[in-house]
């Protein structure tokens, strides 16, 4: 292997990891490193701007998806998306919300 190939490998791994690095802060690693890997510093540039994984930004508890697995009561942002935040009680979704840091009383869609 010629020294001028080897360079672009190398530029090319360091594309990968460095798109995996940043996908997986949004929940997609895997993409982040093919997108980095194939196509270098462009894949770097559009796992950049693509949105996390909804369940990633949102945070949501799994057993609100019947996961069966139990999270910890505690603040969550609302996954219908209407405040900021809503209280998680440890099985379902309440109707305490907050946006602003005001708190308010939201029914919990159905």
């Amino acid at each position: 292997m010629e020294g001028g190939a080897a360079v672009y490998i190398v530029i090319w791994v360091v594309c990968g990891l460095i798109g995996g690095a940043i996908g997986k802060s949004k929940g997609r690693g895997g993409q982040g490193f093919a997108l980095g890997l194939i196509l270098g510093l462009i894949g770097i540039i559009i796992i950049a701007v693509l949105k996390p994984k909804q369940d990633v930004q949102l945070g949501v508890p799994v057993a609100a998806y019947g996961g069966g697995a139990t999270s910890p009561a505690g603040w969550f942002p609302d996954p219908h998306r209407r405040y900021e935040m809503r209280y998680w009680d440890g099985s379902r979704w309440t109707e305490h919300v907050t946006s602003g840091g005001r708190q308010a009383s939201d029914p919990v869609p159905g």
